[in-house]
């Protein structure tokens, strides 16, 4: 049963190959967690990542049967690693995708970005100190999310003069 929900929400044989193996003893063994979200069906459509953490993850968009509706590479310029940490779809096609991004000298920056159905980023805010890990879109269009505040990058440490 567990199965046959997963093939009917998009998911390939081995798509669910990677996500569960069975071991000899017949019990679930769970790949390692990923770096990045969960797949998820969101929108009429079935989202996963792939290449999370590098300089341009693919968003991926399949339909209910499995077949690829879209394929989008996202960067942002100067980052040299992008974690996408969560991803919704409208039901027009329109994608949100929320995380962090790192550029070689160690800055980091959250963000959200809108992503077009041809594959173009049409927005994309920094939201630092927030950092968003779930997204959902409401059926009026409106981004809804999860995350929490880095305390880290609220505190302000006083510099040797100001002691």
């Amino acid at each position: 049963m567990f199965a046959c929900f997963l093939l009917t929400c998009g998911l390939t044989p081995a798509s669910f190959a990677e996500s569960v193996a069975l071991a000899t003893s017949g019990k679930p063994t769970y790949a390692p967690a990923q770096s990045g979200p969960r797949p998820v069906w969101s929108g009429g459509a079935f989202l996963k990542v792939e290449n999370n953490e590098s300089a341009s993850p693919e968003i991926l968009t399949y339909d209910e049967q499995g077949r690829v509706l879209s394929s989008t590479t996202f960067s942002i310029p100067g980052a040299s690693l992008v974690h996408i940490k969560g991803f919704a779809r409208a039901k027009d096609g329109t994608s949100a995708i929320g995380g962090f991004s790192n550029s070689a000298d160690g800055r980091n920056a959250a963000f959200f970005a809108w992503i077009t159905t041809d594959g173009e980023t049409a927005n994309m805010t920094r939201c630092e100190p927030f950092y968003p890990v779930k997204l959902a879109i409401g059926p009026d269009g409106t981004l809804w999310t999860v995350g929490y505040v880095n305390s880290i990058a609220r505190c302000r440490i006083p510099t040797r003069a100001e002691e």
